[in-house]
């Protein structure tokens, strides 16, 4: 009887360090990942923008930006001390009248540079006052739906240029 039970127990115990094997390794997200290894990880990147109304008067005064680094599995990456160049240009767009997809993009209003320093906690504003709003012309008397797309550009350290492009619409532009 005891040579069985010690059977058991060594299946048991061959079983839990399998299982702690597989739970350790199988998200690699979660180990921060240095600023030297950055380009050999980052695979692509996403942003999550919105307007920001900080005095509750329903305006937004700014743009807030998050990005976040992932790698080619779609991991987030999480990082901290890099020092990562990300230029941004917003451009108000144009969408007719039921559909989703921006068919014009017009009217350049802001360009900017920002520093990526962590992903993915980083929230970078933009305030508003400093996007031209004045310089929308393009289809003010037509019907449709207006916002803005933010085109972004992430420079690495490895030369590569990673971009992505965000719709973003912001409650203010009802009252433009």
């Amino acid at each position: 009887m005891k040579i069985k039970s010690l059977t058991i127990l060594f299946f048991i115990l061959i079983l839990f360090i399998a299982f702690l094997g597989c739970v350790s390794s199988s998200d690699s997200s979660t180990k921060p990942v240095n600023a030297k290894d950055i380009s050999k990880k980052v695979d692509y990147f996403q942003t999550f923008s919105r307007g920001y109304d900080s005095n509750d008067d329903g305006d937004d005064e700014s743009i807030v930006i998050n990005p976040i680094l992932k790698d080619s599995e779609g991991n987030t990456i999480k990082t901290s001390g890099i020092n990562l160049p990300l230029e941004i240009v917003v451009r108000n767009t144009y969408t007719e009248k039921g559909d989703i997809i921006p068919k014009y993009k017009t009217d350049y209003l802001y360009s900017g540079r920002i520093f990526v320093t962590e992903s993915p906690n980083q929230k970078t504003a933009i305030n508003l006052e400093t996007i031209n709003f004045n310089s929308i012309s393009t289809y003010k008397d037509s019907p449709g739906v207006y916002s803005f797309v933010i085109d972004f550009t992430l420079y690495l350290p490895d030369g590569r240029e990673l971009t992505y492009e965000e719709l973003v619409s912001l409650n203010r532009w009802k009252n433009l």
